[in-house]
């Protein structure tokens, strides 16, 4: 991800495909590659049985935000 004014932050969003479940969210961290982040959603937090289904989340220094995909 990057912005003009920089990225304030990036955010996972996840769940499996269950829609009884709500999101769970984790923070993204730079990997000292330009523009690259990353998650690690730990083993516990997923269900074999279900799809795993993500969003990402971002938010620049001027305020404005985006999700990925984008819902429509």
């Amino acid at each position: 991800m990057a912005d003009p004014s920089g990225v304030k932050w990036v955010r996972l969003r996840y769940r499996s495909v269950s829609q009884r479940e709500d999101y769970q969210t984790l923070p993204m961290q730079p990997t000292g590659e330009k523009d690259t982040y990353q998650a690690v959603v730990p083993g516990e937090q997923t269900v074999p049985q279900w799809d795993f289904m993500y969003l990402i989340a971002v938010m620049d220094n001027a305020g404005n935000g985006r999700v990925f995909p984008e819902v429509s």
